[in-house]
């Protein structure tokens, strides 16, 4: 072992204690920096016998997270130095290493193949198909995995030409060396039902081979497949019923006794539906004589399955097998009640899944916030109940009204039982709103709640008669879980209950917040913050509830939600749990506002502690967030009281911030940045910055500080923000140039390069900045030649943003270009990118500030119209043909205040769905407006007038001699 391998096995055995893992990646990280060949050290560690296996974990984590890393940069260029000899190395690696480590190793090779097969790396499918045997099965599993890791990501890409030509690639040296191994398996195991260590292996092996069967068949039916239909499904059926107590004993104890370990047979027979699932779906022309038999078998293996834990998956997937064959017209009779299989379906397989199991209970006591996050809002896909839910669902779309009358009847008959002895019948009643739920709504349960009904139902009337005495009921003998499934009926139907009633249960829902059960008062903040989310249309920005309906009511419900929060501080990772009680907060705060006077400063106060506790473990991104949203919205809310509350708010914010980036902590840089750009924004023109955020304007340009692609959109922000206010504080422009050039060649990241170049160039003096004018349009040219259209039109919007705002210097534009002293490039960017664009544009900002903007060049540059007639007269009649199409109403837009949002959505759309996660509350158009008192929505259009007035009119003559109609 070398040295530097003893430093690295010695720094993985120290990172082993969470206390040190932080500081000791800090020093891998470095080693890394000047090692060459570190991805190739950690594969040698994996091999070495003399290493713990604790260690050699450490070690694939730290490769796995390499790739991830650095395999690729965000433009696909390779960054390791090894990359080569990894992919030569990787793969004999990973066969002979212990299951835990080669689901680490198998996630780096789905990443280094996502990228690199099959361009860089085309002789991968020949070097698995060489390492399979017809009898070395053990090491069979590291090649199939490994086959699997690279197949598995065709099943979540759009169908291209590209994507089949790659998949028949691997058909044409995979497919029959697969399916002579596959039935190879099933000889073996019906040739050795005695032998417990090999049966294992043989299913790991068949249990995989199922996964890239799936795999190989998830976009189109392979012809190879289609032909071999009858001998691979023959196959497949004898394993949907195979039975062997050496791997699957029979279950002698009771649902009380819940062995929730998974067997290899269980694993085997989820891969078998789940691929039933994609014939039925997808293949049914081919599948058809088939299916009959299936749908026997599935309906045969769930009326006799054991209500185990550890069958709830192989439940779920037979069960959306069952769903893909009833939307299916030709055998949705299957499923009707002509021969009373409705009943039958609901009786023997529906209910007993709906039926809450000794292990949901285990879970509700034992692990309350997973029981949350399992039954919110379709986070529980794998459960029995969503997968009955979702099977409803289809029966109900084929024989609606037979369906809800028999489950009426049904319904009904659970709440007699419940009456008859609440105290041991409890689960009878939890059934009965479940199912009830489940038949009463129609479509998705969103973040918007129920939107609509089933018609045959009265969930008022369900609510009055059955739920509302719950909410009320002070009796402690009420059973927990029967509370709960009272908010959460709030919770589904908050549209349909309305307003009116949701205020008589609102003081219901405070008081449990004091409630001891964690599942109680957690679902009390979950349908609080939802509640008040509601907005009087899914299009509308105006909430339902209003800032006076809280008034005397936010501060009391704010701090029990903190004392909550703050019930077990002692472990950062255990405060920073429970993310619903924080959205809550910020949900009250955004509404309430200024009502919450000076308690917005505590609030303020309350978040940043929590925040400094959890800064050595931030372990829940979306607490860490929605904590940044109530610092960020009671900040607005003071700002708005007063501007003159901006010290007191800094005061109170910035020793954090600071603190947060003088220990570079990682999760809270995009979020402090956000903070500063807003505080920043805030300064009016009479105010002199804070020294404490101007004093931040040289360690911003730091490089390391641009490294990560999710803090940019915050950083960029800050400094554009800086610009604005005071672009004296940046004496070195190169630095600036610098860092937009870096991200002016990103694919993804050029918005913002133009985002800072646009500050730059309109708060610097034009003579300023001459010395520097030719690079910068230099670089965009060059980046121009690319022909991507999505870079033009920011580009054009670059242009528009430049001429509005240098408005005092109408030739600018003409005398930057002039700088490269080629005539014949203004009239080719202008001719061939800005003016065959300018119809490219869909949101509205976007389409008002191209319009305007390119129309002032035309009308008011006297250069361009001496230089460059024909262009001028094309800018003015191109932008005003777009204006009258925009003010007629012929044109289609998207964005503010043009077509349909679901403002409900949008917080989750921004927040998570990228790496950079915006805060809302103080959330900034990446589009500067230059002209906020022009509009273009549809109740408040000044556009016409406005260019008519202030644009038009004082050119008249200009126009007249250009032969164009005002």
């Amino acid at each position: 072992m070398s040295d530097t391998e003893a430093v690295i096995v010695e720094l993985l055995n120290q990172s082993l204690n969470p206390q040190f893992a932080k500081s000791i990646q800090s020093k891998l990280d470095e080693i890394e920096l000047v090692t060459p060949n570190y991805g190739i050290i950690l594969l040698t560690l994996l091999q070495n016998g003399n290493i713990s296996n604790d260690i050699k974990l450490a070690a694939a984590i730290n490769f796995k997270n390499l790739v991830k890393r650095k395999w690729i940069d965000i433009e696909g260029r390779h960054l390791l130095q090894d990359v080569q000899e990894i992919r030569s190395n990787i793969i004999d690696c990973m066969i002979q290493l212990p299951n835990i480590l080669k689901s680490q190793i198998g996630e780096a090779i789905s990443i280094i193949a996502e990228s690199d097969f099959p361009e860089f790396w085309p002789n991968l499918i020949n070097e698995l198909v060489t390492k399979l045997s017809l009898t070395d099965f053990e090491k069979n599993i590291g090649v199939l995995t490994v086959a699997h890791e690279v197949f598995k990501r065709w099943r979540h890409l759009a169908r291209s030409d590209e994507l089949f030509l790659e998949i028949l690639k691997v058909l044409g040296e995979f497919q029959e060396v697969f399916m002579k191994l596959f039935l190879e398996v099933d000889q073996q195991i019906q040739s050795h039902p005695n032998d417990t260590a090999l049966l294992n292996i043989l299913f790991e092996n068949f249990n995989l081979l199922l996964e890239i069967y799936y795999d190989l068949n998830c976009q189109d039916i392979p012809e190879y497949f289609e032909e071999n239909i009858q001998q691979g499904f023959s196959v497949i059926l004898r394993y949907l019923t195979y039975k062997n107590n050496l791997l699957e004993p029979e279950d002698h104890f009771d649902e009380d006794e819940d062995d929730s370990e998974v067997t290899i047979l269980i694993k085997t027979k989820c891969s078998i539906q789940e691929l039933l699932k994609l014939y039925a779906s997808k293949y049914g022309d081919v599948f058809g004589p088939l299916i009959g038999t299936f749908v026997e078998t599935t309906w045969e293996l769930l009326t006799t399955i054991k209500p185990l834990s550890k069958n709830d998956l192989l439940v779920c997937n037979s069960m959306e097998f069952l769903s893909s064959v009833a939307k299916i017209n030709e055998y949705s009779s299957i499923f009707s009640n002509e021969n009373g299989n409705l009943n039958l379906l609901l009786e023997k397989i529906i209910l007993p899944n709906l039926m809450l199991h000794s292990s949901d209970i285990e879970m509700f006591e034992d692990d309350p916030i997973e029981f949350v996050r399992r039954d919110l809002e379709g986070s529980d896909i794998d459960t029995r109940r969503r997968s009955c839910t979702d099977f409803l669902k289809v029966l109900k779309s084929k024989n609606l009204v037979e369906l809800t009358n028999i489950s009426m009847q049904l319904i009904t008959n659970f709440l007699n039982l419940y009456k008859q002895d609440p105290k041991v019948n409890w689960k009878y009643k939890d059934l009965a709103i479940y199912f009830y739920v489940a038949v009463a709504v129609e479509g998705q349960i969103t973040t918007f709640g129920c939107m609509d009904t089933n018609p045959h139902v009265n969930v008022i009337e369900f609510f009055k008669e059955n739920i509302a005495n719950d909410l009320s009921n002070v009796d402690d003998s009420i059973n927990p879980i029967i509370l709960v499934d009272a908010i959460k009926y709030i919770y589904v139907f908050r549209n349909q209950i309305g307003k009116d009633n949701i205020k008589t249960v609102l003081p219901y829902l405070a008081t449990f917040l004091t409630n001891n059960n964690y599942v109680v008062y957690t679902y009390s903040a979950v349908t609080l913050e939802r509640v008040l989310s509601m907005r009087e249309s899914r299009s509308s920005s105006k909430f339902v509830f209003q800032k006076g309906d809280l008034v005397g009511a936010s501060e009391p419900l704010i701090t029990n939600l903190f004392k909550l929060i703050m019930k077990d501080s002692s472990k950062p990772e255990k405060l920073a749990e429970n993310e619903f009680l924080m959205k809550s907060i910020y949900k009250i705060c955004s509404i309430a506002q200024d009502t919450l006077g000076e308690f917005s400063l505590e609030v303020i106060k309350q978040s940043l502690s929590i925040l400094d506790l959890i800064k050595s473990n931030p372990s829940n991104p979306r607490f860490t967030h929605f904590t940044f949203e109530s610092v960020a919205v009671n900040v607005k809310t003071q700002i708005s009281i007063n501007i003159g509350n901006i010290d007191k708010v800094i005061s109170l914010v910035m020793p954090s911030i600071l603190n947060y980036l003088a220990d570079d902590v990682t999760e809270f840089l995009q979020y402090s940045f956000q903070l500063l750009a807003y505080l920043t924004e805030s300064f009016s023109n009479e105010l002199p910055l804070s020294e404490q955020i101007s004093q931040l304007s040289q360690p911003l340009l730091t490089p390391t500080v641009w490294e990560m692609a999710g803090n940019i959109p915050a950083t960029t922000r800050f400094l554009v923000a800086l610009l604005n206010k005071q672009p004296q504080l940046f004496n070195n422009i190169e630095q600036i140039l610098g860092l937009t050039q870096k991200l002016l060649n990103s694919k993804r990241l050029f918005v913002h390069a133009f985002e800072i170049l646009e500050a730059l160039i309109i708060n610097y003096d034009s003579q300023l900045l001459s010395p520097y004018l030719p690079s910068i349009l230099s670089m965009i040219l060059a980046r121009l030649q690319n022909k991507d259209l999505s870079f033009s039109k920011r580009f054009i919007l670059f242009i528009a943003e430049i001429i509005l705002g240098k408005n005092k210097e109408p030739n600018f534009v003409i005398n930057w270009f002039s700088m490269l002293q080629q005539d014949s490039i203004f009239t080719g960017v202008f001719n061939n990118v800005v003016i065959s664009n300018i119809d490219q544009f869909n949101n509205l900002l976007e389409r008002k500030v191209v319009y305007i903007g390119l129309l002032t060049f035309g009308l008011n540059s006297n250069l361009l119209l001496e230089k460059y007639p024909e262009i001028c007269r094309s800018l003015i009649d191109s932008s005003l043909n777009m204006i009258k199409k925009q003010t007629q109403g012929i044109n289609s837009s998207s964005g503010t205040g043009g077509s349909f949002l679901d403002m409900d959505m949008v917080e989750e759309i921004s927040t998570f769905g990228s790496s950079f996660s915006k805060l809302i509350s103080i959330s900034k158009n990446l589009v500067n407006d230059p002209l906020p008192f022009v509009a273009l929505d549809q109740n408040n259009n000044n556009l016409g007038q406005f260019v008519q007035q202030e644009l038009l009119q004082p050119k008249a003559d200009l126009l007249n001699a250009l032969n164009i109609s005002m």
